[in-house]
């Protein structure tokens, strides 16, 4: 129950950030048509990712807690470098493929890709859930 818990408090944390990426960008771009209904799209897309690591980290932190940071950091760092050098570095589509951003459109210039997104969402709430599983099987003492 405690990690259930906190995650959903931090998954309620990253959409609101997601959400304050797109009010912040709307007014940041407001008088040049485009809209708010776009840049909430915008801020969706930009919070896929970040659920993403959230479902991954719970699922780490479930299983090797001690590996949990040190692999998410890589993760996050790692789709930070593919995504904005991997086309510079190479054109191998899996090395590409490895980034959690590259298979988010670059919203609003373009739709959402709602069944990457789904496919992404799915996946965290999977890692989550096994993590949260995983957790509650730890022979942890309380004090």
């Amino acid at each position: 129950r405690w990690l259930t818990g906190r995650l959903a408090v931090a998954a309620l944390l990253v959409l609101g950030a997601g959400l304050a990426v797109a009010l912040g960008g709307w007014a940041g771009v407001a008088g040049q048509g485009i809209g708010a209904r776009a840049m909430l799209a915008a801020g969706l897309n930009t919070a896929v990712p970040g659920l993403v690591v959230l479902g991954v980290g719970a699922l780490l932190y479930g299983l090797a807690p001690r590996l949990a940071a040190p692999v998410l950091y890589a993760l996050v760092l790692w789709s930070f470098v593919v995504e904005t050098f991997g086309t510079s570095l190479t054109d191998n589509r899996w090395v590409l493929d490895t980034s959690l951003m590259t298979h988010l459109g670059p919203v609003p210039a373009a739709d959402l890709q709602w069944p990457t997104i789904a496919l992404l969402l799915a996946a965290a709430a999977l890692a989550a859930v096994l993590g949260a599983i995983a957790f509650g099987r730890r022979d942890l003492v309380s004090a």
